[in-house]
């Protein structure tokens, strides 16, 4: 092959090669003219919108997935934070059991009623038999000569907390009354 002179379809400045493709002068009118060529295949096609909308549309996802990933951390913090505090609660509780029940095994019924009421409610005969504890206590440490009776039953009864539970069952409620003698 042999030499021949052609015009930079960029440029215009004119050139000698040996090829029988060659367009360009040099590597910055080749890269022009690339950039060019890719321009009018863009507009041509619509890639750039396109593209732009693939584009956004990934953002998109990855931001959602972000926000989603965000949420779940919270979500499992909030969680973490509950089972926390549910532990803190049960110590505190467990650790309250602990001194009420050290307390009632002195000799301090009002402890035992709040202990038996924090575990059975004031329905079990654990409560009613604290209560009981604690009326009869009073009554020796005051003097007072008075008798406490729940739905008409007197603390003095021998079956006093077993009684109670049955009449306030078969009531649905309590009364609880003092008498002077």
């Amino acid at each position: 092959m042999s030499e021949r002179l052609v015009k930079c379809v960029i440029c215009g400045k004119e050139f000698t090669t040996n090829r029988t493709n060659a367009k360009y002068c040099g590597d910055e009118c080749r890269n022009k003219g690339r950039r060019s060529k890719r321009k009018e295949w863009e507009k041509k096609t619509g890639y750039t919108i396109k593209q732009c909308e693939k584009m956004r549309k990934k953002r998109e996802s990855i931001k959602a997935e972000k926000n989603t990933r965000e949420m779940e951390k919270e979500k499992e913090k909030r969680k973490q934070k509950e089972i926390n505090e549910k532990r803190n609660r049960t110590r505190l509780l467990n650790d309250k059991i602990c001194l009420l029940t050290e307390s009632y095994n002195q000799g301090n019924p009002l402890d035992g009623m709040i202990l038996a009421k924090m575990l059975y409610g004031n329905k079990n005969s654990e409560y009613w038999e604290a209560f009981k504890r604690y009326e009869m206590q009073q009554a020796d440490v005051t003097g007072d000569k008075c008798t406490t009776n729940v739905n008409g039953i007197p603390v003095t009864d021998k079956n006093f907390s077993l009684s109670v539970c049955i009449s306030i069952e078969e009531l649905g409620s309590i009364f609880i009354k003092k008498s002077i003698h």
